[in-house]
């Protein structure tokens, strides 16, 4: 995973965004043309999602999260719309 922010991150931050970039590549980015015209994601991907921590993860960890920083938010965005973005835009037109 490249990136900008990258630099930014310790260690353990990159190991992080590294699972979460193979979850986009192997579950996101090829359903993400039909996930966007559906306007629905299965609940077996959001639970996935959920496994990985994607879903807390600036929660703090004295309340089950994974207290990343907002720095690490902003690099899964980064990833994630690196992959879901080069799906849809090469999907034919509706």
């Amino acid at each position: 995973m490249g990136g900008f922010l990258r630099s930014a991150l310790t260690a353990e931050e990159a190991a992080f965004l590294d699972g979460a970039a193979a979850f986009t590549a192997k579950t996101v980015a090829q359903h993400a043309n039909e996930w966007e015209r559906s306007r629905r994601q299965p609940v077996e991907a959001l639970r996935e999602a959920a496994a990985l921590g994607l879903l807390r993860l600036e929660t703090p960890k004295a309340e089950g999260g994974l207290g990343h920083r907002y720095l690490v938010k902003l690099a899964l965005c980064e990833e994630m719309s690196r992959r879901s973005c080069r799906a849809r835009s090469s999907a034919p037109p509706p």
